[in-house]
């Protein structure tokens, strides 16, 4: 049965690639969406469980978006559904790897993992390199290739923890149930040390006999087919196998690595005409205690010199404890899905995925995203392009600045200024990555009204993130609602340092000039000096903006006129006139005699 993982990651991938946010997603929409594939009831179970790990679940959902965005077949279509087919897939053997249909493509879907493939042992050392069916049923691969050793093992482990099993291994496989063998299996869990060790001695004696017998067994199946008029047969069946290749295109993603990936694999009829299998061997692997065989897989282009080696290596092993029935035999790549040279990579890996536009302003452009180093959803700022048709001077002063804003509010580490996650700053369109905020105090300035006590916890974060900046010599000069952001629990930071300045005579960005009204912030919060010489603001411009916010929050009107302070509870209206005195020199001199009179406003409240 597929776990409730491997379920959350195919079907983040589907909501992905419709392009639909599951959390935003009504109960009623499901049976459509996923074309009658997809329970209420199930979707219920995939939402707590996304809920519980939305950042890991989120990267599938950037690969879901960014394949939609970028297949051939996926970005021109219309569909407006998925089909689920994991669940149906796990009940049956097949050999095209098939989770979801979307625009008639299967889409496979890997979790941090690297098994290509599960067969049963006699499938991939007997079958495969011979080219003969695979049988129904075989007897266990253990007492096939290593019955010896096998026996030793088993007569130690029954005679130390359960003398009443049969002599015999093949008796026990052939006459113990279920529920012995759990008792088995827990007796030898609970050996004791000395014993344990023998124990494992023996086990690796045996491990490493079914790797010799196995390796030994695909050679010799595989030299004779190649011997034969199979070989080409025998080619095309290891290539399907160990590549998961089939009659069909399809595409396979997920994590490899911790990486996300989305590649095209083509079917086998296309493979043939460019590729060619070079060669393969089988190696034991006795580096490790288990039963490990190394295989050395060379493809080739055909008429060219260009040889890739892509190593796999298979466990031998049993899956649900000791002695527990036949063993599997689970093929694992030993590279990355992207190293392989005919399966190309259909999307840029970027460092973040955007979902949706939140605004623009100035030469900013604010998107949702997805930060593809942790999964987190973010906004993603980047410096929109398309308003810089202006002269090169101008052009390049909004580049200077959209950098300055970065590296100023990456040196600030407070919880009341918002952090940069990442940047880059030399891309062709550069950006940056945030926190996602719920929303900012302007989104709420009407609810604020009369409640006091809220606006004096937002009023009270606002200005230690704003000490916090002048001590480290950095301005904001565009304090207001619109850049005090709102997180969870009520959190407040400070956002939008784009008219930032970092004070002090060796900053080259000092001497950027404004060439907009954009850039003199918003006029209602901004310092009279401020509009009359915007380079030359300082820390006072900063507590006038911080008076006027404080005004807007108690009034819920942008505060044009300066009569609105009549309007205002007595007990701040003397602070507030104090912060935005026309003279700066009349003003608070700095944030803490700002908060030292705030307190004392808070004090006289009780």
């Amino acid at each position: 049965m597929p776990t409730p993982k491997t379920e959350c990651t195919e079907l983040s991938v589907g909501f992905g690639l419709l392009g639909r946010d599951p959390l935003e997603v009504a109960a009623e929409e499901v049976v459509s969406l996923w074309a009658d594939t997809l329970s209420i009831k199930k979707f219920s179970e995939y939402k707590r469980e996304f809920a519980k790990k939305e950042v890991f679940y989120r990267k599938f959902y950037a690969i879901g978006v960014n394949l939609r965005r970028s297949h051939y077949l996926f970005k021109s279509t219309r569909a407006t559904n998925v089909r689920w087919e994991g669940p149906q897939q796990q009940a049956r053997s097949v050999s095209m790897a098939k989770d979801i249909i979307f625009a008639n493509t299967p889409v496979s879907v890997k979790a941090k993992s690297s098994v290509v493939f599960n067969l049963s042992p006699h499938v991939l050392f007997i079958s495969v390199p011979s080219g003969m069916p695979s049988p129904t049923r075989s007897e266990n691969w253990y007492l096939t290739v290593a019955e010896n050793p096998y026996q030793n093992f088993y007569a130690f482990a029954r005679n130390a923890c359960y003398p009443d099993l049969p002599d015999s291994i093949a008796d026990y496989h052939s006459s113990v149930h279920k529920a012995r063998r759990r008792k088995f299996q827990k007796a030898i869990a609970d050996l004791a040390p000395i014993e344990a060790d023998q124990l494992k001695h023996l086990y690796i004696v045996f491990c490493y006999e079914a790797a010799q017998k196995s390796a030994e067994i695909f050679t010799d199946a595989l030299n004779r087919s190649f011997a034969s008029s199979l070989k080409n047969a025998v080619s095309e069946n290891i290539i399907r196998h160990f590549f998961r290749l089939s009659d069909s295109e399809y595409v396979l993603c997920g994590l490899d690595s911790k990486v996300d990936f989305g590649i095209t694999v083509p079917d086998i009829t296309t493979w043939k005409r460019t590729w060619a299998l070079k060669q393969i061997t089988a190696q034991p692997d006795f580096s490790r205690e288990q039963s490990v065989v190394n295989f050395a897989l060379i493809v080739g282009e055909k008429g060219k010199r260009n040889d890739f080696p892509l190593p796999f290596h298979a466990e031998i092993r049993w899956s649900h404890g000791k002695f527990e029935g036949n063993p599997e035999a689970k093929l694992y790549k030993d590279f990355a899905w992207t190293d392989v040279p005919f399966l190309p990579q259909i999307y840029r890996q970027e460092a973040v995925t955007r979902l949706q536009l939140i605004g623009t302003g100035g030469f900013g452009t604010v998107y949702k995203a997805i930060f593809r180093k942790t999964g987190q959803v973010v906004a993603v700022k980047e410096l929109d392009i398309s308003k810089l048709n202006f002269s090169p001077e101008e052009s390049h002063e909004a580049r200077k600045r959209f950098e300055r804003e970065v590296k100023i509010q990456h040196k600030l580490d407070h919880p009341n200024i918002l952090p940069i996650l990442d940047y880059d700053l030399e891309a062709s369109t550069p950006w940056f990555a945030m926190p996602l905020a719920h929303g900012s105090v302007a989104d709420i300035v009407d609810e604020l009204r009369g409640n006091t006590r809220k606006i004096n916890e937002i009023f009270q974060q606002v200005l230690n993130g704003i000490k916090y900046a002048h001590r480290n010599g950095v301005i904001h000069r565009d304090l207001k609602p619109e850049n005090i952001l709102i997180f969870e629990g009520q959190s407040i930071r400070i956002g939008d340092f784009g008219l930032g300045k970092q004070l002090g005579a060796g900053d080259p960005d000092n001497l950027l000039t404004h060439t907009s009204n954009n850039s003199l912030g918003s006029m209602a919060y901004a310092a009279p000096e401020q509009l009359e010489s915007f380079r030359d603001a300082d820390y006072c411009a900063d507590i006038y903006a911080l008076g006027k916010t404080l005004l807007h929050m108690l009034t819920g009107k942008v505060p044009v006129s300066l009569s609105t302070v009549n309007q205002i509870d007595e007990c701040y209206r003397e602070f507030i006139s104090h912060c935005i005195q026309e003279n700066p020199d009349h003003r608070f001199q700095s944030v803490t005699e700002v908060i030292n009179a705030f307190d004392s406003i808070l004090n006289s409240m009780g």
